[in-house]
């Protein structure tokens, strides 16, 4: 049995004379669901100096964490990749764990 075809489909991208649009669509999709784009890092100067006090006085980390948090939170917003110190993964975004400041990826 034959599919009868719709009013629009000759604009569709389903048609194969629409296979450039076709792809360049799904191209796009691709892009935007897979971070094709560039990830930039903003932090305001206040909320750098708050994630600071937080970890000292607050959670009472160590000097040292206080320093692996300092020096991940200037990394990213330089855009420049970190580990996650669970699997080892470059990325330019991580989370920072607010108790023993370790960056860590989404993943873990």
């Amino acid at each position: 049995k034959k599919l009868k075809r719709g009013a629009g489909w000759e604009s569709s991208l389903l048609h194969p004379a629409n296979a450039a649009s076709a792809r360049r669509a799904l191209n796009n999709v691709r892009e935007t669901c897979n971070g094709g784009g560039e990830q930039v890092a903003l932090l305001a100067a206040g909320l750098y100096d708050e994630t600071v006090l937080l970890l000292q006085e607050r959670y009472r980390a160590s000097d040292a964490a206080v320093g692996r948090a300092e020096s991940f939170m200037r990394d990213a917003c330089a855009g420049r990749a970190s580990p996650c110190d669970c699997c080892g993964v470059l990325a330019r975004l991580h989370l920072l764990l607010p108790l023993c400041a370790h960056v860590v990826c989404a993943e873990c």
